[in-house]
């Protein structure tokens, strides 16, 4: 097919809405005509060569109408093979969140990703709904926690306790030594928040192993301080 043919199928294409299924050589043919060249392209030649894929052309440009089993797999298989981020149990966090993906995950990540099953299985309860947070009323009541780590030794200390006052954004920061335990910690909470501050009516967290952990939860319940914790670690 010449250039002039090419180009006016593309145009009656465009005017119809009911999309084409393009052969590999016409994949191949027509993709000379995407414009600007972007990452559309790179989509077209990942999809195997033996597997019809569906397009929809618009304004004589090709579109995806649905993902292709075989991009699919290809991609989850992609994907699963990047670093997760912090806290995210796998790295399809943000794919979630797009329809089209959820039915290719569902299908393809429980059962084909040997990656996702050895290594990156959900261990976490599901997520609740987001609630914003209560306004802090007084100095020292609302409080966060979080630890900073990997810093240089001093003195034998390579982690950090930051404890934020919501209220004030004064903050507190009390070094520890690595390992550290919900016990010492505790220890350390007790010791420099509480002694100067009194009991917090609130402490934001994240869910580190320290604050899920059953001795942290069943201290806190009985001071009366209510945990708020985000979703991830």
């Amino acid at each position: 097919m010449g250039g002039t043919g090419r180009r006016q199928a593309m145009q009656e294409n465009a005017a119809s809405p009911s999309p084409t299924t393009l052969t590999p050589a016409e994949r191949v043919a027509t993709t000379e005509f995407v414009s600007p060249p972007s990452h559309d392209e790179e989509r077209l030649d990942a999809v195997h060569s033996d597997t019809p894929v569906r397009y929809r052309t618009v304004n004589n440009l090709i579109g995806e109408d649905a993902l292709g089993p075989g991009l699919a797999q290809r991609e989850l298989e992609e994907a699963s093979l990047l670093p997760a981020g912090p806290g995210e149990p796998c790295s399809f966090a943000e794919a979630e969140r797009d329809e089209a993906w959820r039915a290719a995950m569902q299908e393809e990540m429980d059962t084909a990703c040997v990656t996702c099953q050895q290594y990156k299985a959900d261990h976490l309860r599901p997520a609740g709904l987001l609630q914003p947070l209560p306004v802090p009323s007084a100095v020292w009541a609302d409080i966060g926690i979080d630890f900073i780590e990997a810093l240089p030794k001093v003195q034998g200390k390579t982690v950090i306790l930051s404890v934020v006052d919501r209220f004030s954004k004064y903050c507190h920061f009390i070094p520890l030594a690595h390992p550290y335990t919900a016990e010492s910690v505790a220890h350390a909470f007790f010791a420099d928040i509480v002694r100067l501050h009194g009991v917090p009516q609130s402490i934001v967290s994240d869910r580190d192993p320290v604050f899920t952990s059953a001795f942290w939860q069943e201290l806190m319940r009985l001071t009366g301080t209510k945990l708020y914790m985000s979703w991830f670690i």
